[in-house]
């Protein structure tokens, strides 16, 4: 998921010469006299078992991998793409290895409203503290606990370190952190599947580091992939919106709203989170700058937003490769009642200029889902032109269509496009949102293809949805998958749905050879980027990619 930045890292194999460490789930050992341990209770067991270094030093990227590997059974592109982000809590820019306790570093990877650790003003968050794992434990009152009591233990401590803490901070990847840490109960102790953990071994783990033999836990059967992951990060996601969505209905009261709304990375505040900095690194690539053997970095992708003026959706993606930078542009007007564009021209002139902000010259992609790739070919139309600098080598349009003014869109359609948001937005930032698609349309409405008689046009590639929205709607609801519809229904299917016949869409009417592979994918228009298709679109992301690269390695 687009969820998930602190995973999403280049990584490459290096070798190294280490000591040999051969852990056992039968030898334990606290740590003596010298020895270093880290926020972390899963670190910190392996090294008390011997998977890792005794004394917390030295960890390689070679040591990283086995020890997760052969102590939780932690895919090796996992362990690499966590080994990548730990690394760069080490004070030497230069460094091949870490050491635990530089984890304990406040505002890298450690923060604050942990489960068993205080928060870094109150203490050391290397040290395992009692009272706050009190208060965590009154959230796993049963046997057996659920993901929704992991993710209300989670919640809680959020509430609590916001309302104690004046120096109290939860970043974007903090929140995402968080989501992980709770997935890792039930990747690792748990039934990943039925999103349950014994809390008997639960509690021993977190108080003791100790992996729980002695109670009949044996080591997970099937590999911790970024797959599996993402699903239980997902959850523990969807049981936090739940217990908030109860609350509010029991009329909850306003501060602890509040609090939620700025510290829990439910939709407002994402939006506002990732608009803050545009571009918005949404993956990055950064470890075949260190460790030796250096890999050359892919062409950087620029997602461009959709309609909503989000990008949102982008967040969710897997991972599109290990040498691709993605970088994600939101619409700077969001939420300003005086600002609006005059045409798609002027924004995709000012988006050239954010571009032009983290990249000055060389290849780039281009793409976006909807009017995102629509944008995406005003960019790279106004690069062709400049002829200097930037180069856009290649476009992605998700399920982009054009509908041209003069093109009849059946007798029940009128002038207002149906828009579409999740479900669980504040009213302000559904209000937001709606301006937002409205001036979108407008734009739509008077906006021409560029004509590319006199200059080389990009390779395009459409990832197309393989289903149609009328076969969708038959008696359902207004919500389609976690998105909500409102307005004219028969409008949705002329417009979003009248050039589905056509194999791409239609734009070889507009701009005949643009378009030169087309991958279909499963899902409607608004489905493309809900949990069910996530993973599918993910891939058809990477092969349209694969597709204008020459199925270079990503």
């Amino acid at each position: 998921m687009a969820l998930l930045q602190f995973l999403r890292l280049l990584l490459v194999s290096t070798p190294f010469t280490v000591a040999s460490h051969n852990g056992s789930f039968d030898r334990w050992h606290p740590p003596g006299h010298g020895d270093v341990r880290c926020p972390c209770p899963m670190l910190n067991a392996l090294a008390n078992h011997d998977f890792l270094p005794a004394n917390g030093r030295g960890i390689s990227l070679e040591l990283t991998t086995r020890a997760l590997r052969d102590g939780i059974n932690v895919d090796p592109y996992v362990s690499k793409l966590l080994f990548d982000h730990a690394i760069k809590t080490n004070p030497d820019p230069n460094a091949v290895t870490f050491d635990l306790d530089h984890l304990n570093r406040h505002g890298i990877i450690e923060h604050d409203a942990s489960l068993t650790r205080p928060d870094n003003s109150f203490g050391d968050p290397s040290v395992f503290d009692a009272e706050v794992f009190e208060e965590t434990l009154q959230y796993w009152p049963d046997p057996i606990v659920s993901v929704k009591q992991g993710a209300a233990a989670r919640l809680g401590r959020i509430r609590t370190s916001a309302s104690t803490n004046v120096d109290f901070e939860m970043r974007l990847e903090d929140n995402f952190r968080g989501l992980g840490e709770v997935a890792g109960f039930y990747l690792t102790l748990g039934d990943r599947v039925a999103g349950t953990v014994n809390r008997t071994w639960l509690t021993y783990f977190l108080e003791k580091e100790f992996l729980p033999v002695q109670y009949g836990w044996t080591r997970p059967r099937d590999p911790i992939t970024l797959e599996a992951l993402q699903a239980v990060m997902t959850k523990v996601y969807k049981a936090t919106k739940d217990i908030i969505d109860e609350e509010r209905h029991q009329g909850s009261s306003g501060p602890r709203r509040d609090a939620d709304q700025q510290h829990y990375p439910h939709f407002s505040s994402l939006l506002k989170m990732a608009a803050s900095k545009n571009p918005f690194l949404i993956q990055d690539a950064t470890a075949g700058r260190s460790y030796g053997r250096a890999k050359s970095l892919a062409a950087p992708l620029f997602l461009i937003h959709d309609a909503s003026g989000n990008i949102f959706s982008y967040l969710k993606l897997g991972l599109l490769g290990g040498t691709r930078i993605v970088y994600g542009i939101s619409d700077p007007h969001f939420g300003h009642e005086g600002g609006a564009w005059l045409s798609i021209d002027e924004m995709a002139l000012h988006y050239i200029k954010l571009v032009k902000k983290v990249m000055l010259r060389g290849d780039i992609l281009l793409g976006g889902w909807s009017f995102g790739g629509i944008v995406a070919i005003q960019m790279a139309h106004m690069l062709a032109a400049e002829g200097r600098g930037l180069v856009c080598s290649g476009l992605i349009l998700i399920d982009t269509i054009y509908l041209s003014p003069s093109r009849s869109l059946g007798s029940d359609a009128n002038s207002n496009l149906a828009p579409s948001m999740p479900a669980n937005v504040t009213p302000d930032t559904r209000d937001e949102i709606l301006v937002s698609l409205v001036r979108c349309h407008v734009l739509c409405s008077s906006w021409s293809p560029p004509s590319w008689a006199c200059r080389r046009a990009p390779r395009a590639v459409l990832i197309k949805a393989a289903d149609p929205i009328s076969g969708q709607l038959a008696g359902q609801s207004e919500h389609i998958g976690d998105r909500e519809l409102t307005g004219d229904r028969n409008l949705t299917l002329c417009r979003l749905d009248a050039q589905r016949h056509h194999v791409d869409l239609g734009w070889n009417e507009t701009q005949p050879g643009l378009v030169t592979a087309v991958i279909d994918t499963p899902g409607h228009h608004y489905a493309l980027f809900s949990d069910e298709n996530i993973l599918s679109t993910t891939e058809s992301l990477k092969q349209a990619l694969g597709l204008l690269e020459g199925d270079q390695e990503q």
